[in-house]
């Protein structure tokens, strides 16, 4: 028992060991306030988040995380012309960033189309576009539950104002949306409150959403006039006539009809039709519900195409320049609100002109 407390090499060795001893105990402790301070740190989550999957701010998308526009709410842009008219939508940084912002990869193709719809009844689009010619334009998103409860069908794009600087004419073509109490849906209007279409005196169609293609001449030629219309709208027979032909070339006209005036001058046709409602060699009078409008052949979307020709084999003429038009205004209160809607879109305009 001596040996063990006098022996050289058992004192170093006992020596060695206390001092690894303090030095274990020494990790214990540093190891043990560390973890409480981690503890103090991440405290428990409240009851009714257990379970819960917070995730973290860099998780998130990047519309989420990012400032932007709303559903819903007017958004303005402004672009200039650069190559030509539909390029200038995709090509301005603005539309790309909401596009991403809203995930909507086809919004430039589809405000540029709006957009041209909106302008063709005062400008040649494949003619009288500039480069420098520039365009401001308010737009909105439209939230899904307003595109369920709408009956003209909308699409998840509305433009609702839109003001053109033309080169060729050096004059600012400056168009405004305006529900009137008078009418079912939204229609265009100039600032003086006339109505941006021109409205026929025996149209084929009562009630239409919007002229969305009109007559032209030049390639890709174009030889009617469509109305968007939901399916089932009625069609009406724009002259005195006879029915001489029913659903031909199906597979691009759908169900269709043509009319012969009664001394052979003029001929009607009335493609994609939902449903025929007079057959082949029935007499039809102007005004005669004949059919109700639809999509079949080749239509993207419900409409009526109208097309009138001078005689059987005679060339396309345009209806809004052979039947007779007129134009129509907004009057009295009516007028007044407009106008006050017109200065609101004027201010949303001129922040995106101004920069």
């Amino acid at each position: 028992m001596t040996y063990l407390f006098t022996n050289p090499q058992v004192k170093r060795w006992k020596t060695l060991f206390f001092i690894s001893f303090l030095f274990n105990c020494f990790l214990v402790v540093a190891l043990y306030v560390e973890t409480g301070e981690e503890q103090e740190q991440m405290p428990d989550p409240p009851a009714d988040m257990v379970g819960v999957v917070t995730p973290q701010a860099e998780s998130l998308p990047a519309k989420e995380r990012s400032a932007g526009p709303v559903v819903g709410e007017p958004i303005p842009v402004w672009l200039t012309i650069t190559e030509n008219f539909y390029n200038a939508f995709t090509a301005d940084k603005d539309i790309v960033h909401h596009a991403e912002h809203f995930d909507f990869p086809r919004l430039a193709e589809i405000l540029s189309v709006y957009v041209s719809r909106v302008l063709m009844w005062d400008l040649l689009l494949h003619k009288d576009v500039m480069k420098g010619d520039t365009l401001s334009f308010v737009f909105r998103m439209v939230p899904a539950e307003e595109m369920k409860q709408r009956e003209d069908m909308p699409d998840p794009v509305e433009v609702l104002a839109v003001s053109y600087f033309s080169n060729r004419y050096n004059k600012f073509i400056d168009l405004f949306s305006y529900h009137a109490v008078s009418k079912k849906r939204r229609n265009f209007y100039y600032a003086d409150g006339r109505l941006l279409e021109r409205v026929l005196k025996t149209p084929p169609l009562r009630d239409h959403v919007a002229v969305i293609t009109l007559f032209d001449e030049h390639p890709p030629k174009h030889e009617g006039v469509d109305f968007k219309a939901p399916t089932g709208t009625p069609v009406y027979a724009t002259f005195d006539g006879r029915v001489t032909r029913a659903d031909w070339q199906t597979r691009f006209n759908g169900y269709s009809l043509e009319v012969t005036a009664k001394n052979g001058a003029l001929v009607a046709k009335y493609l994609h039709l939902a449903e025929r409602m007079a057959d082949e060699g029935q007499e039809v009078k102007a005004g005669d519900i004949i059919a109700k409008s639809g999509s079949t052949g080749k239509a993207a979307v419900p409409h009526l195409h109208y097309q009138i020709n001078a005689g059987t084999r005679g060339k396309a003429l345009d209806p809004f320049k052979h039947h007779e038009t007129y134009f129509e205004y907004l009057k009295g209160d009516e007028l007044r609100k407009f106008q006050e809607t017109v200065v609101d879109y004027k201010k949303i305009l001129k922040k995106v002109v101004d920069g």
